[in-house]
């Protein structure tokens, strides 16, 4: 499989061919990604796994034909969902709500190390090689920041950006 990557960086765009390891990579990320929101898709539909299997086929439907399939309650958009909402709560349509953006939670580590990675240029091999430890990890994971840089002081490939990051992750 041949894959085209795109690096961005400060400013400037080059296109370089992508390694088999990141094709592989990315093909993993994608398929865990498929399964995650197809059993999450499955669970809010009251449907079994391979139901939902059958029916999306990891397909994008257009709205009738989601709905005839049993994967959306309703076509519309925001003001539809609203009235349905306050239909569900026994809210009278004509009352006015407040809509509450919730906010999204705190980044996790994976997701802060890879938007300064995307940002600089040359990121340190080192830093590359535990995202993809830490975002591969199957086991219990918990958030200690520390840890990680532990794991890279003394390093002979230690970039002084590490200071910038731990400073900014015990700030949160």
């Amino acid at each position: 499989m041949s894959m085209r990557l795109l690096d961005v960086g400060l400013g400037r765009i080059r296109r370089k061919d992508g390694k088999p390891d990141e094709a592989e990579l990315f093909s993993r990320s994608a398929q865990r990604a498929y399964h995650q929101f197809r059993d999450k898709a499955a669970f809010s539909r009251s449907m079994s796994v391979d139901e939902m299997e059958e029916v999306a086929q990891g397909r994008v439907w257009a709205g009738k034909d989601a709905a005839s399939r049993g994967l959306v309650d309703a076509i519309g958009g925001l003001s539809r969902a609203v009235a349905i909402a306050k239909q569900k709560a026994n809210i009278p349509q004509d009352r006015k709500v407040t809509l509450v953006e919730l906010s999204r939670p705190s980044p996790t580590l994976p997701e802060i190390l890879s938007g300064i990675g995307s940002t600089l240029v040359g990121v340190d091999t080192t830093i590359k090689a535990l995202l993809q430890d830490l975002t591969f990890s199957e086991g219990v994971q918990a958030r200690m920041d520390g840890i990680l840089f532990e794991r890279l002081e003394g390093h002979s490939n230690a970039n002084p950006v590490f200071g910038l990051i731990k400073d900014y992750l015990s700030s949160l």
